[in-house]
């Protein structure tokens, strides 16, 4: 059998048994994302509505009980005064807030006052609204003339918002389930020395055992973004693909200050469509880094149990590193968790949140090509010294 075909087959091998053990897992899992993260989101949805829904009663309400009090013949002309401007000032928010609800954005009219704000902005105040109105000029050039002023949740802007987010969490967590035991699970079954047996390269079982961990995972993946675009779509309606998103986006330091300010840059304007593709393509990237990771900790540790808390711990540090501002940008060199989402530091949202303005996509990539790099000369070093 050629070199080629003996991979191919044992490649199939270690997918059958992932296959095997996780798929009852993998169909929990993609139930609690999109059906979850449907039913979630249309709650967010309507609570909104019914937020204003319940201010517009409240005022109606508060409208007609001045109107019976301006009835009464008795009242003195100063508490009549007060009660037409209490009257006028309900009418005035019921109005605004009937607005809000179904208001939109004229985006000419926008992008007349943004071009004229933008003149009389100090400079180091400039980019935020040269950024508005380059979004703006995109909308002009594909047509959209309005769009929403209090924008929800749509199908589209489900997808990467989950991968922009709190979703690849979700994933990594997954990947965790799916790889910690793909070596140290068999060396404690023996399922591995009797593969040792028939394979005298040894790496090429490493490599089966990796390549299936990354396509099973990074499979769910689009599996489950699709699930929830669509679900969530039919639930809160599927809005616009062409949606604008700003990418390439830097944040620096205030000058004498701790806080984060955007700074001009190059800006890549895309549509939502775009968007989310680019952020299923960045989260396969790290999603396969991170499951060498998984797989190259299971190799040291041979335990499957010490492993998962391992990466798990390795996963969380990010939340509480990314709130330490100054001493933050030495952490997003060394701590993968931190950089977990490219798409998300593109889009300077990263940065913005945790005050580290070292966390962008460049240095985003190159940490994860170091840590797979790494993971992988580790693995193809270690794995073949494997002792039952």
């Amino acid at each position: 059998m050629s070199g080629y075909g003996s991979f191919g087959s044992l490649w199939r091998n270690e997918w059958d048994k992932l296959w095997r053990r996780k798929r009852v897992f993998l169909l929990v899992a993609w139930v609690l994302v999109v059906f979850a993260g449907g039913f979630i989101t249309l709650q967010a949805h309507n609570a909104y509505r019914q937020s204003v829904q319940n201010s517009g009663v409240a005022l109606t309400q508060a409208i007609h009980a001045t109107l019976q009090q301006l009835q009464n013949p008795h009242l003195s002309a100063k508490q009549k005064r007060l009660l037409e401007n209490q009257l006028t000032n309900d009418e005035t928010a019921l109005r605004q807030e009937e607005a809000s609800a179904s208001a939109t954005v004229s985006v000419r009219g926008q992008l007349a006052q943004l071009t004229a704000q933008i003149r009389q902005t100090p400079a180091i105040d400039r980019p935020p609204v040269a950024l508005q109105i380059a979004l703006d000029r995109y909308r002009l050039t594909h047509g959209i003339t309005r769009y929403p002023a209090n924008p929800g949740p749509t199908g589209w802007s489900l997808a990467g918002g989950l991968l922009a987010g709190l979703g690849l969490l979700l994933f990594a967590l997954i990947g965790i389930v799916l790889s910690a035991d793909a070596v140290a699970g068999e060396l404690q079954d023996y399922t591995l020395p009797v593969l040792f047996l028939h394979m005298a390269e040894r790496r090429r079982i490493w490599w089966a055992k990796a390549l299936a961990g990354i396509v099973l995972l990074n499979g769910f993946m689009a599996v489950a973004v699709l699930g929830l675009t669509l679900f969530g779509g039919l639930l809160v309606g599927f809005g616009s693909p062409m949606a604008p998103n700003a990418l390439n986006v830097h944040y620096g330091p205030e000058s004498g200050s701790s806080f984060l300010m955007m700074i001009p840059s190059r800006w890549i304007i895309v549509p939502q469509w775009a968007y989310d593709a680019l952020a299923l393509v960045a989260g396969w990237f790290t999603m396969s880094g991170w499951t060498l990771l998984v797989m190259t900790v299971s190799t040291i540790l041979r335990s499957v149990n010490q492993a998962m808390g391992v990466m798990t711990a390795v996963l969380l540090s990010g939340f509480l590193l990314s709130g330490s501002h100054g001493q933050g940008w030495k952490w997003v060199l060394v701590d993968p968790s931190l950089v977990l989402s490219l798409i998300a530091l593109s889009a300077g949202t990263v940065a913005q949140s945790s005050g580290i303005p070292a966390a962008t996509l460049t240095v985003g990539a190159f940490v994860w090509i170091g840590w797979a790099t790494l993971a992988i000369g580790v693995s193809l070093w270690r794995f073949p010294r494997l002792e039952p």
